[in-house]
């Protein structure tokens, strides 16, 4: 069944021209295909035009800036520019015997001020710029820079780099124009995840061209572990330098805003009325109205176009028509007009440290007057007492719709005191299963959602972000209502956001190594004032290694501890790693290829009472290696059950551990309990009216979604609708399942 198209609070595409997708198919590159309505609402279709363009037949574009594009012949190695909208005003430029031996990396045009133009290109795994002006008898000139960097390095690593045969220490990433100026990214080989980023000036020295080089500090906390997989953009974008650090296969986005007047790149906590379009050798922008979106494709998925919303950390994935046959580029062109629909979304938040969303700013409910105000005499007569029994016996989510209402009810239902109301037993504001939990930066307020709201509007708690988390933080577990939180290399957060209460220490250890993260501790333990929970980090190294840091945050004196184990076997871990599961008192966890690692923890002040383990067995089920998207590990009624989803949800397999046979058992019964899935918590729920469902991340607007072990379908709250993938619907990446308490 396709998913209607009736979402809440979809992101306004461009009010002005956005640019296309294009790629190249059928034989030598003779047709191009031009996607439209890429900016279009989840709900709408990306729209693919087939055209015959004769100037970008056989070539590649290299480049897409100031009107032009600059082609590349992938036969005749030779560089052309042309118009980037009418396609004509084509101008050929000089042969570059260059291009014989090496690739390129990035192209830029540079505007010199004079109405000239030009092309700087950078080479793959060479250390020169070379450039050429355009409409000029001119020739390819060539500036080396590999003696200048080598300048900032010690000689020893120069000299090991030489010796090994491996080339030049550092070649070009990425580079951006900004004011005839240029912004580049290089990174050191065999370190995919390290770059250093330089301000380059262009100048005349004596008949010749030379270069000027101007180190620029490089983010803090931007690297989420050794072995992530991490690419690096740069854009310019209405004067401004953005840097995009894409981690590969979470498929989220940091972006960082270069200062001028320091040279050094900044987080940017609210990204708004921007929307960058990533691209394989360029990235292009433009405005939007409300917060940013970064589109993009991937390596290997030829049949998706995903959107990264910057301000709550989530994605979407489309589906294009066709699969993608080559790598696409984005450009600025004038194939066909096209109008697209514009929603803004609307969100309010109370005075109060919970409150509801719906669609409207406006609540709508049952106790409005009408527009002679008859029905609001009648409301007035009924006696308030009346009014204030019948706030007694509502739930929490309903007992805040009543308080909404009107002005009576607030002055007669008085705002929940969570704490007294847990510790006089009143059941209540009581939760039966756990809540989302994300954060909207462009609001400023946690959002929570609760699974048992079966309504397609007003699912959101809302929940104002203390002014000492302000800063970008990721969640990393939960636990007895409390959240991890990392402040990347400066603070580690124990937050629970019911009690309003924060555990803060200073971050001493694991700078960026750590995979995952958690604590385990008594709900009496964890308090402000003794903080008696010990976090513990687990760094994975070379597949065979393990470093584990345990921190006590107790208020002025953090202590950390490093332990180094390893084990005989591999266990292969991807940048999404999900949390650990405790179960017989160890924590495990599950790696890519559906191995179980066990880390058994006896004393946490001695390194001789922890151990690691990577188990031979359970193998991993038939069928599943490298074929499973997002793995998930939980202790569910005394049993370890893991659980695998494929790519967009297309598939679902859940497995129970056999301790006897060591060998994973495929489960169809969950025996009446729900699971809570996320990578950063998973839990189980035994519920007495539903059972079956595996809740994840995902949310279609408001409704959140869930998979059912009884129709092999996903579902969504609010609504009878059903579908067999995650088409049209949102992940948050950064999210944790928590289960209030106060």
């Amino acid at each position: 069944m396709e998913i209607p198209s009736e979402y809440e609070g979809e992101i306004s595409p461009p009010a002005g021209p956005c640019p296309w997708l294009v790629f190249d198919d059928g034989e030598g590159y003779k047709t191009q295909t031009f996607c439209c309505n890429i900016t279009g609402p989840p709900s709408s279709s990306v729209k693919m035009y087939p055209k015959r363009i004769p100037v970008l037949q056989n070539k590649k574009v290299v480049c897409c800036s100031h009107g032009k594009l600059v082609l590349w012949d992938v036969d005749t190695k030779l560089l052309s520019l042309c118009n980037s909208t009418t396609f004509d005003d084509i101008v050929s430029l000089p042969s570059l015997h260059h291009l014989s031996n090496y690739g390129i990396d990035t192209c830029l045009l540079l505007d010199n001020k004079l109405d000239d133009l030009m092309v700087v290109i950078f080479l793959e795994n060479f250390p020169s710029i070379v450039c050429c002006l355009v409409g000029f008898e001119s020739e390819w000139s060539e500036i080396a820079y590999g003696e200048q960097l080598n300048a900032f390095f010690p000689n020893d690593l120069i000299e090991r780099f030489e010796g090994a045969g491996v080339g030049p220490l550092l070649f070009s990433r990425a580079a951006v124009i900004c004011d005839s100026i240029m912004i580049v990214n290089l990174h050191i080989k065999r370190r995919d995840c390290f770059c250093l980023t330089w301000v380059i000036e262009i100048v005349e020295e004596e008949e010749r061209l030379g270069l000027f080089f101007f180190a620029v500090g490089v983010p803090d906390g931007t690297f989420r572990g050794p072995q992530t997989p991490i690419n690096v953009y740069l854009l310019e974008s209405c004067g401004e330098i953005f840097c995009l650090y894409f981690f590969t296969k979470a498929l989220a986005f940091e972006v960082y805003r270069l200062n001028f007047d320091g040279l050094v790149f900044e987080r940017v906590k609210d990204v708004r009325d921007i929307a960058f379009f990533v691209g394989e050798r360029y990235c292009l922008s433009c405005p939007i109205s409300g917060p940013g979106l970064i589109y993009f494709t991937t390596y290997g998925d030829t049949d998706n176009l995903y959107c990264f919303y910057t301000h709550d950390d989530s994605i979407t994935a489309s589906p294009l028509p066709c699969p993608l046959f080559s790598s696409p580029t984005w450009m600025f062109c004038n194939v066909m007009t096209h109008d697209m629909p514009l929603r803004l979304e609307e969100n309010y938040c109370n005075e109060g440290i919970i409150s509801k969303q719906g669609k409207n700013s406006t609540t709508q409910s049952i106790w409005e007057f009408d527009e002679n105000g008859e029905q609001g005499k009648r409301l007035r007569d009924l006696p308030l007492d009346m009014f204030e029994e019948v706030s007694k016996h509502l739930v929490a989510f309903n007992y805040l719709s009543f308080r909404a209402a009107s002005k009576i009810f607030r002055s007669i239902a008085p705002p929940i005191s969570w704490r007294r109301a847990l510790s006089d037993g009143l059941g209540a504001y009581n939760f039966s299963c756990p809540l989302l939990m994300f954060a909207d930066r462009d609001e400023g307020v946690y959002k929570f959602v609760d699974p048992n709201i079966n309504s397609s509007s007003y699912n959101y708690y809302l929940m104002r972000i203390p002014d000492s988390l302000q800063n970008p933080t990721t969640m990393c577990y939960s636990h007895l209502g409390w959240l991890l939180l990392l402040e990347p290399l400066r603070a580690i957060h124990l937050y629970n956001p019911f009690a309003r209460d924060i555990i803060s220490c200073n971050r001493r250890y694991g700078e960026g190594v750590e995979e995952s993260t958690f604590f385990y501790s008594k709900p009496s333990a964890i308090t402000t004032s003794n903080g008696d929970c010990p976090i513990i980090s687990v760094g994975f190294f070379e597949e065979e290694k393990v470093m584990v840091n345990v921190i006590n945050p107790r208020p002025g004196d953090e202590i950390a501890r490093h332990f180094d184990v390893e084990s005989d076997r591999v266990f292969k871990v991807e940048s999404h790693l999900t949390s650990p599961a405790l179960f017989q008192d160890a924590f495990y966890y599950l790696d890519q290829e559906g191995r179980l690692g066990k880390l058994k923890i006896t004393d946490l002040s001695l390194g001789d009472n922890l151990s690691w383990e990577v188990l031979d067995k359970p193998q991993c089920p038939d069928g599943l290696i490298d074929s499973s998207y997002h793995n998930y590990l939980v202790e569910c009624g005394g049993e370890l059950i893991s659980v695998f989803v494929g790519h967009l949800g297309k598939w679902v397999s859940v497995y129970r551990l056999n301790g006897d046979e060591e060998a994973w058992e495929t489960v169809t019964d969950l025996g009446g309990y729900d699971l809570y899935l996320s990578p950063s918590s998973s839990l189980s729920v035994l519920t007495k009216t539903r059972g079956n469902r595996i809740y994840c991340p995902w949310l279609r607007g408001s409704e959140i979604v869930f998979f059912s072990l009884d129709t092999g379908k996903w579902h969504f709250s609010g609504s009878g609708d059903s579908s067999c993938d995650l088409y049209g619907t949102r992940m948050h990446l950064n999210s944790c399942w928590v289960m209030p308490t106060w």
